[in-house]
């Protein structure tokens, strides 16, 4: 699936979540959120916390694959941004995605930032 706005997320979480028999409250109690946050990723708000979403997805047993926009349409995304340059070869064809997330998540880890481990459990609420 597709999903272009916090309103599509919203309603494939929403699918989802029913697709497995679970309620809003029990969601919520799997990630460390509240009911109210559950309503609101499911009517597409655009400002919930993204590491609850994650964990949310995560919970209802959803992957999220990121992929370069031209895999899907074969628009050239950033690369047609007014002011753009060609690559070193001197072409603008469109290039392969660079980021590579071992190496992301090693400079962070030697940056003594530990990542949150999404399957460590639901997070402490805020009180």
């Amino acid at each position: 699936m597709h999903v272009r706005s916090a309103r599509d997320l919203g309603l494939l979480v929403k699918d989802r979540r029913r697709s497995l028999s679970l309620s809003q409250a029990e969601l919520a109690g799997r990630i460390g959120a509240s009911r109210h946050w559950v309503m609101a990723v499911e009517a597409g708000k655009p400002t919930v916390e993204l590491g609850l979403v994650l964990d949310a997805l995560s919970a209802l047993e959803l992957v999220c694959n990121l992929r370069p926009l031209e895999a899907f349409t074969g628009a050239r995304g950033l690369d047609e941004r007014p002011g753009a340059s060609p690559d070193a070869s001197g072409s603008s064809a469109p290039r392969p995605m660079s980021s590579d997330l071992s190496r992301v998540l090693s400079r962070t880890r030697a940056s003594g930032r530990e990542p949150r481990d999404p399957m460590s459990g639901p997070r402490r609420s805020k009180t």
